[in-house]
């Protein structure tokens, strides 16, 4: 159990990074060239980094670029498939299906690959580096928790109203 947690915990720090770039907050705000939001920026600062993990730091932040990119262009195409499907009016979606899981696999690959690069980052961090990072970590899951429960409610409430 204890080697078990300490790999979910980076894992979650991993996903953090491609998560949060992927969907940034209002808390994070603008978004810099190239992606990256603000407050990972701010976080990045407060780690100072040394050479080394900077470089770690730049592989993780292209990583996840590639990741959003790929899972933006897979959505697209599976968007344009989707159409090119519903013009032709025939009841067959195999083509749909096939693409999907295509899109699934490449995007599931690319986000692997910016884990990794994340979980490299943190590895490279010191005791008081990874505290940093953990801190802002837990503020942005609870941020994106928060955001879920407006979604949710605001979606009840909308829900509430068409009824009447």
């Amino acid at each position: 159990m204890k080697q078990i947690l300490p790999r979910v915990a980076l894992s979650l720090f991993a996903a953090m990074f491609v998560a949060v770039d992927a969907a940034p907050t209002q808390v994070a705000g603008v978004r810099e060239e190239g992606g990256a939001s603000l407050g990972w920026q701010a976080v990045k600062a407060a780690l100072a980094l040394s050479p080394e993990q900077d470089a770690l730091w730049g592989l993780a932040e292209k990583a996840s670029a590639t990741a959003r990119e790929a899972t933006l262009q897979d959505h697209t195409r599976l968007l344009g498939l989707l159409d090119e499907q519903m013009q032709a009016a025939h009841n067959g979606f195999t083509d749909i299906d096939a693409v999907l899981e295509l899109t699934r696999e490449a995007s599931r690959q690319a986000s692997d690959v910016a884990r990794e690069r994340w979980l490299a980052v943190f590895d490279s961090l010191d005791m008081k580096q990874k505290q940093i990072a953990s801190a802002h970590i837990r503020n942005a899951l609870g941020r994106l928790n928060q955001e879920y429960v407006d979604l949710r409610m605001a979606n009840a409430r909308g829900a509430i109203d068409r009824l009447g």
